[in-house]
């Protein structure tokens, strides 16, 4: 996606992990990473790597001082992490809702808000199971396009 974006032709290096790439870009030994705030925010505060942009098209009060991706030029680059919570299909309504209205009580609570940003995470709520799967049923049209146009294969 970001070759797409930038119209660069980086490779990508594969590491088993976030420490092994991050290792390798401050030594020298490949020029950039592209890496989570739990990998690269240490680096980043303690001022041994520098943050060119986030991956996401706008800034974030939470990391503040690195630009969004559209600032710092990459118009049309925007990938944002995230997490979410599954159950088997035939869950009762019921279920869902209880485990849908613990999980937004506990994101809502300001020691869990503060751990999260602390991360360089924001958090972000689907406001119901139909809201999360029309997410999901936009992402996965929006990958399968990356992927076709970008030409990875599964080998």
């Amino acid at each position: 996606m970001f070759n797409l974006v930038a119209g660069t032709q980086i490779v990508h290096v594969p590491f088993k992990g976030g420490a092994p790439s991050l290792a390798a870009t401050m030594s020298g030994e490949v020029p950039i990473i592209i890496a989570t705030p739990r990998v690269g925010l240490p680096a980043i505060r303690a001022g041994r790597l520098r943050a060119l942009s986030l991956t996401t098209r706008k800034s974030s009060p939470i990391i503040p001082g690195i630009p969004g991706a559209e600032e710092a030029g990459l118009s049309g680059y925007d990938i944002g992490g995230w997490y979410g919570l599954w159950t088997p299909a035939r869950t009762p309504s019921p279920v869902i809702r209880k485990l849908l209205d613990a999980t937004l009580t506990t994101l809502s609570r300001p020691q869990v808000q503060e751990r999260f940003a602390r991360e360089g995470l924001e958090i972000e709520t689907s406001e119901s199971p139909q809201h999360f799967s029309a997410f999901i049923d936009r992402e996965i049209p929006f990958w399968a396009k990356v992927v076709r146009e970008s030409g990875a294969t599964a080998d």
